[in-house]
């Protein structure tokens, strides 16, 4: 998850990462003390656990992955802009669901 265009979405050193274990069913995470800002998450199931999201010989992702929001489709990675999403008072759940 990022809160800025800044190093999205390649440099991890920038975002809130967390790593997660798969239950069957919806999974939940919960970030307390969140402030409200503009964020941008990318969710990568990460099936050999290799920490990276991997690609095809095209480039393209190879894993599932999911966004935060609804980019056009574009070889590379999204914009953060695409993926934005605004975190406050009254918006404070967002769903996801992998490609």
């Amino acid at each position: 998850m990022y809160n800025s265009e800044k190093g999205f979405p390649t440099k991890k050193e920038l975002c809130y990462k967390k790593i997660v274990t798969q239950n069957k069913g919806q999974n939940q995470l919960i970030i307390n003390n969140l402030k409200f800002n503009d964020y941008a998450i990318i969710l990568v199931f990460d099936e050999n656990e290799n920490q990276k999201m991997d690609r095809n010989w095209l480039g393209l992702p190879a894993e599932k992955y999911a966004l935060s929001g609804q980019p056009k489709f574009h070889f590379g990675p999204p914009v953060f802009n695409e993926v934005k999403f605004r975190f406050n008072r009254n918006n404070q759940k967002i769903f996801l669901a992998f490609n």
